[in-house]
């Protein structure tokens, strides 16, 4: 797993024994606000306050590869390069312009048709579209088989896009933003089919599952949100970390899923499907201060609680109805 660093670094951690096995020292002058693994994991993209995104072989620990990036924010910048499913292509915005490399031979394509700088990229797994989206909120798609000619342009937010992500077939794009929401769009149609909402703080990250049925967002709000694609409805809330959140990832098999955040921490989430008697959370009790101690009864049917200034408080655990209270 690598993570984009403040301090101008690009690290990676073997993420069974999360020990740090390399460290691009250096990589960008100033923060790196985005990272990316080439399919085969040889290589590794990156951009920075530096204005550039870079190449880095993982094998010599080289850079191979240069070129202008303007998509640099402290946040909301964590999804601003990508490669092809191939390989053979990155993508990263610069000047409005999103921009693909043949990064092996330097070969460039531009295609032109947003207005604002800090551009968000994606690739489809099939490799055939790209999706781009920028800080005025328009979201674009590009055929990369037919020389990146335009495919659709999407209804506007009027919010900064901050991240997409495409479902397993491509069918879906969903797309992170200011608004405080996921929305989860119809490629064919381009009407938005859920919206996921996020109250507390404009949404930083998002993410398929690789078989397409979750999608996870992360945001300012700290949260780590784990959603049923197909209905929409939210099945998973982590909590953990005590900053705010730029971007997650699923791992490659789906069973996993790691966030960063700004407390300095990158966490690494169980994301296996949750099962059909099993629910995020079943009941939430309300006390009127801190409380400091619980106990479950052995037959499951009761909870005791203690705590700052209340007394010892037994309830019903499926009803969350209080049954007795010791002074």
């Amino acid at each position: 797993i690598a993570a984009a660093c403040g301090d101008g670094s690009v690290k990676v951690w073997n993420s069974q024994t999360i020990e740090v096995i390399q460290t691009f020292n250096g990589a960008h002058a100033g923060f790196v606000s985005s990272i990316a693994f080439h399919p085969e994991g040889k290589y590794l993209a990156s951009t920075g306050k530096d204005m550039q995104v870079k190449v880095w072989d993982l094998t010599t620990g080289k850079n191979v590869f240069d070129a202008p990036c303007d998509a640099i924010h402290g946040n909301g910048t964590a999804y601003a390069v990508a490669f092809s499913p191939d390989g053979r292509q990155l993508a990263a915005g610069s000047q409005g312009i999103v921009t693909l490399w043949d990064w092996m031979s330097g070969q460039k394509t531009c295609l032109v048709g947003h207005e604002k700088q800090q551009i968000s990229v994606a690739y489809s797994r099939d490799g055939r579209r790209l999706a781009s989206g920028d800080w005025a909120g328009s979201v674009r798609l590009w055929d990369t088989h037919a020389g990146g000619k335009s495919s659709g342009v999407f209804p506007e937010t009027f919010r900064p896009v901050t991240a997409l992500a495409f479902d397993g077939d491509g069918g879906q794009l969903a797309t992170a933003s200011f608004n405080r929401c996921v929305n989860v769009w119809d490629t064919t149609t381009r009407r938005i089919v859920h919206t996921l909402e996020n109250t507390d703080g404009v949404v930083l990250g998002v993410a398929f599952s690789p078989d397409g049925q979750r999608i996870a967002s992360t945001g300012e709000d700290k949260i780590v949100h784990v959603w049923d694609a197909t209905t929409g409805r939210e099945v998973l809330s982590l909590r953990g970390h005590v900053g705010i959140c730029g971007c997650l990832t699923f791992s490659p098999d789906g069973r996993r899923l790691a966030s960063a955040s700004e407390d300095k921490t990158i966490r690494i989430w169980d994301a296996t499907p949750l099962k059909g008697d099993e629910d995020q959370e079943m009941l939430t009790l309300q006390y009127s201060d801190q409380i400091w101690s619980l106990a479950i009864s052995p037959d499951d049917e009761k909870i005791a609680s203690a705590g700052s200034g209340l007394p010892v408080n037994f309830r019903n655990l499926k009803t969350g109805q209080g049954e007795v209270e010791f002074p």
